[in-house]
């Protein structure tokens, strides 16, 4: 079993080598900004149902 995932790991790997520097930092900064707008979204949302919980429970 994990020898298909030691191939697809070096796949990346090597598919990541031969991307530009400038493009590589395009594609972390947006991921980086999508992972904070998911983040964002999830611990607002948790935030709004603990507030309803409270007021509940009043």
């Amino acid at each position: 079993m994990l020898g298909w995932l030691s191939g697809l790991l070096d796949w990346f790997t090597n598919l990541w080598k031969k991307v530009p520097d400038s493009a590589k930092e395009k594609i972390v900064l947006a991921m980086v900004e999508s992972f904070d707008l998911i983040l964002r979204e999830y611990f607002r949302s948790k935030k709004e149902k603990n507030e309803e919980k409270e007021v509940s429970h009043e």
